[in-house]
């Protein structure tokens, strides 16, 4: 790999240079990823398969909101905290809220 880095930063093409450089700074942190068995993407997978399913079950709604509260709800349930700002820009009806 670092012979690869080498060659890959003398190349005289600047995206190669750009990608060595970038490669050799991280470079510990690469090979930790293939000494420690790799990384697996399943949580992440699932969740994504939580939102497609959430989406599925959303059509009809009109709005971005609707979509992602109705993810939030069958993804995370009714446990979720609602963080209650100092004030509030939003109005309803004529009144702060």
């Amino acid at each position: 790999m670092r012979i690869w880095i080498s060659r890959a930063r003398r190349s005289g093409i600047e995206e190669f240079e750009t990608l060595g450089t970038t490669i050799k700074d991280h470079l510990d942190g690469i090979l930790v990823i293939f000494s420690s068995g790799g990384m697996s993407n399943s949580p992440n997978e699932a969740l994504n398969g939580l939102v497609q399913a959430a989406k599925a079950h959303a059509r009809g709604f009109r709005t971005l909101e609707n979509l992602i509260a109705i993810t939030y709800l069958q993804t995370f349930g009714h446990q979720y905290n609602v963080i209650e700002p100092e004030y509030s820009s939003f109005t309803r009806f004529g009144r702060s809220l």
